[in-house]
């Protein structure tokens, strides 16, 4: 199957796309909302770039004839799942940043 090896760099660049703009971006919102603001903006950032990338380009063209009906599900898998887990990760990212910020560990920050 040559969507497999081709939607790896696609993946690894989604996930690096949310993580800078998540470094980039959460202090310029501020303190308090910079860091949702900012997952929010990755997660969004790196489902559309999955999306288009993986879901409209690689697996139309490069799927196996006899996936060919699993290209809905495929596609909603590499664009609105990713936004969702994003989303759920930010979160839970954003409750450990807190809990931590009131140990030791934060003051070291």
């Amino acid at each position: 199957m040559a969507a497999i090896p081709a939607m790896f760099p696609c993946i690894i660049i989604g996930n690096a796309i949310l993580v800078l703009v998540v470094a980039l971006l959460h202090k310029k919102f501020g303190e308090k909302a910079g860091l949702p603001v900012s997952v929010v903006i990755g997660a969004v950032l790196k489902a559309l770039f999955m999306g288009i990338l993986i879901s409209l380009i690689i697996l139309p063209n490069m799927l196996p004839v006899k996936m060919q009906p699993m290209l809905h599900v495929l596609q909603l898998q590499f664009s609105v799942t990713q936004l969702i887990t994003a989303l759920i990760g930010g979160v839970y990212a954003i409750i450990i940043l807190a809990i931590l910020q009131n140990t030791t560990l934060g003051e070291q920050r």
